[in-house]
């Protein structure tokens, strides 16, 4: 039980701003008890709900952060915003990339993105990883 609650705690805080890495625990709860399907559900849910976190982040202090971005950075917001104006809510598949994820996710927030299609798109991306990722563990793939 212990596991999974670090787990949980872990994923979520890996989705936050923080620089932490969940992969090297998962793969350990995956090899402790030689499946995929629990640690995948665990590390998924806190996975989602931290980048949710970071959604809500942005929705709240978008526009504070906006007016306090240097120039150059005010420029990559706008090209992050017209990427995520073409492609939608699609691009949070990548929630999951380190760094840049939790920018895509920030920046989808501060933008009202909709909520249902982005909480899809992030699980999508998130839950993916974790299964590709015991798969990989177990030697299925």
């Amino acid at each position: 039980m212990w596991t999974y609650l670090l787990l949980f705690w872990w994923s979520f805080l890996a989705a936050t701003i923080l620089p932490l890495s969940v992969e090297a625990y998962f793969v350990y709860a995956v090899t402790k008890y030689e499946s995929w399907v629990l640690p995948t559900l665990v590390a998924g849910l806190g996975n989602v709900l931290g980048s949710l976190t970071v959604f809500y982040l942005g929705w709240k202090g978008g526009e504070l952060a906006l007016r306090k971005l240097s120039g150059k950075n005010k420029q990559r917001y706008e090209k992050a915003a017209r990427l995520f104006h073409k492609y939608g809510a699609f691009v949070l598949i990548l929630a999951w990339v380190p760094l840049l994820g939790d920018v895509l996710v920030g920046i989808a927030g501060g933008l009202k993105a909709p909520v249902g299609p982005s909480i899809f798109w992030i699980s999508v991306g998130k839950f993916g990883r974790f299964v590709l990722l015991g798969w990989i563990t177990l030697g299925w793939i």
